[in-house]
């Protein structure tokens, strides 16, 4: 953080606007997050952005206020079929959510604390529509939806430029024929 401080600093004194944009997929995606509260905190000026990839939940609400406080902007990519977004409570703390309201808020359960875009693996042609939890979480898979996604409304764009050969060899989806 403190080289981070020190980049702001210089180029602001060169009459620059500076931003930070962090990302992150997973755990490197929940550091982020926890990194842009940090700065956000200690480096007084530039607008900082999440953009995280398979991130598990990483606060409560209080974060969650204490992020939109701080004018942190963030975007969660999730595929619906990943489990580790819905860690931790992935049973638990998901439906106590919904119970907030009857109540009230619930300081201790983990929550997504970021604007979220939703895709769904199955929109992307040529896999293998099985169960791989590992392809599922592969940022590999991340990119090309992201890639192909033109909207949540939308089907996926066949005329994608990331290579869905990267996706095979970083999970072995690919449909046999």
């Amino acid at each position: 953080m403190r080289e981070v401080k020190r980049l702001v600093q210089k180029y602001k004194e060169k009459g620059q606007q500076v931003s930070l944009t962090i990302t992150g997929h997973s755990l490197g995606g929940a550091l982020a997050l926890l990194n842009a509260y940090e700065a956000a905190q200690s480096i007084p000026g530039p607008s900082i952005s999440i953009i995280s990839f398979g991130v598990p939940r990483v606060g409560n609400n209080a974060f969650r206020d204490e992020l939109k406080q701080l004018g942190v902007k963030t975007l969660h990519i999730v595929v619906n079929q990943n489990i580790v977004p819905k860690t931790p409570g992935i049973f638990f703390d998901e439906n106590l959510e919904k119970l907030e309201d009857l109540m009230g808020t619930l300081e201790w359960i983990y929550i997504h604390v970021r604007t979220e875009l939703k895709l769904d693996i199955r929109s992307m042609p040529y896999l293998d529509r099985g169960l791989n939890l590992v392809g599922f979480h592969s940022l590999e898979n991340y990119l090309r939806l992201v890639d192909g996604c033109i909207s949540t409304t939308s089907s996926f764009h066949r005329d994608a430029r990331r290579d869905i050969a990267l996706v095979n060899k970083a999970c072995d989806m690919l449909a046999h024929e």
